[in-house]
């Protein structure tokens, strides 16, 4: 396969998850979250969640005010989580999502992720957890204020 050829699926593919239903978003996301399990790639993969599905949540509100998922995808592609969390934050109560604290503790375990994935290193263990636990609240939190505000569903 060519690079062309393989560019062209990957673009396919994320074309599709812009385009999926939360729910259908949820669903992977946890299968994801389920199969992984040690310390640097578990932080990877839940900061992952807590963006993606943040990112996913944007463009269903936005879609509902009239814009397309394509060009809010593009406005929030490189957006970390806590640019998403703020941004969710001047649609939704922010203490239905994360503490102020925790919002704080959030950047933490984006440099923490960062650090990981650019320098290719470890952390201590009690770090790996405590943010781990922190991105796995702040992700139930946004799926469970999903679900209540019936956007699961919204193609």
């Amino acid at each position: 396969m060519s690079n062309d050829a393989e560019n062209d699926e990957i673009k396919k593919l994320r074309k599709l998850y812009i385009e999926a239903t939360l729910e259908q978003r949820i669903h992977v996301i946890d299968q994801i979250l389920e199969k992984t399990t040690d310390g640097p790639m578990k932080l990877v993969v839940q900061l992952s969640a807590v963006e993606g599905f943040a990112r996913a949540v944007l463009i269903k509100l936005e879609i509902e005010n009239g814009k397309s998922s394509e060009a809010v995808y593009r406005t929030f592609l490189k957006s970390n989580a806590n640019d998403l969390i703020g941004e969710l934050k001047t649609k939704w109560p922010m203490e239905e999502i994360a503490s102020t604290e925790e919002v704080h503790k959030l950047n933490s375990a984006v440099l923490a992720r960062n650090l990981i994935c650019h320098e290719c290193t470890y952390l201590r263990e009690t770090k790996y957890s405590k943010y781990s636990n922190l991105c796995r609240k702040v992700y139930n939190s946004l799926k469970a204020l999903a679900r209540r505000k019936n956007l699961t569903l919204i193609k």
